[in-house]
């Protein structure tokens, strides 16, 4: 799931991500304008993406910094016009590898 918001608070989408890769196996890929753009990537236990990286390779279309390990990364960015497309293309990874099945 990629969902962009307005206004919310990068400790808004991790609570969200959370309740969302908690109900079933999934990856949450969540955004925000808000002063800055957010990003709060997500994935339930066992699935197999790098969400680090997916988070890295978006924050270079908000122009921003972010980290994480494991299921769980954020970062933001001040493009907030780099926003949809950094989700977008991240959405686009990840169905690309579930469908790939790399």
């Amino acid at each position: 799931m990629a969902r962009a918001y307005d206004g919310w608070t990068a400790a808004d989408l991790r609570v969200l991500a959370g309740h969302l890769v908690a109900l079933a196996p999934s990856v949450a890929l969540l955004g925000s304008r808000a002063d800055k753009a957010y990003l709060v990537f997500a994935q339930s236990e066992g699935l197999p993406h790098d969400v680090p990286a997916l988070l890295r390779d978006a924050l270079t279309l908000v122009g921003g910094r972010g980290g994480g390990r494991g299921n769980l990364a954020q970062g933001g960015g001040d493009r907030l016009e780099g926003l949809d497309a950094a989700l977008a293309n991240a959405e686009q990874t990840v169905r690309a590898r579930a469908v790939g099945g790399a």
